[in-house]
């Protein structure tokens, strides 16, 4: 994840991904389940299969696959003062293999990490406060 934006008119803007992760951290549903993956990571599998022989055809980059509720449980754990309503029940979420990746030797950010350095990004960058 991490903030990724443009300036615009000489105002920052965010990206789509960023403005979509924004609506989740002030409390909106906006799908039942997300597929993460942090920029680093992104950056880091294209370097690996640029030097990697081995390295052919198309690498699904998937950190994680989390439910819109754990999301809200990981962000209520790390900023307890965000308040983000907690859903009940946790929904059903599916898998997406990262063993072609992991094959190269890509190791994924776990999103605990990824999800506070994206806050804290927003909030550097003066859109969030919390």
């Amino acid at each position: 994840m991490i903030v990724s934006y443009q300036f615009h008119r000489s105002k920052p803007t965010l990206n789509f991904t960023s403005l979509l992760f924004l609506d989740i951290v002030k409390g909106k549903e906006v799908y039942k389940s997300y597929r993460f993956v942090d920029v680093r990571d992104v950056a880091n599998a294209h370097i690996t299969a640029f030097e990697n022989p081995s390295a052919s055809g198309r690498y699904i980059l998937v950190g994680a696959m989390l439910s819109h509720s754990a999301t809200q449980q990981i962000l209520h754990k790390l900023y307890p003062s965000i308040d983000v309503p907690l859903a009940e029940t946790e929904e059903p979420t599916y898998e997406v293999s990262k063993k072609r990746a992991e094959g190269l030797g890509i190791n994924f950010m776990p999103m605990e990490v990824s999800i506070e350095d994206t806050v804290e990004s927003l909030k550097e960058r003066n859109f969030l406060t919390i």
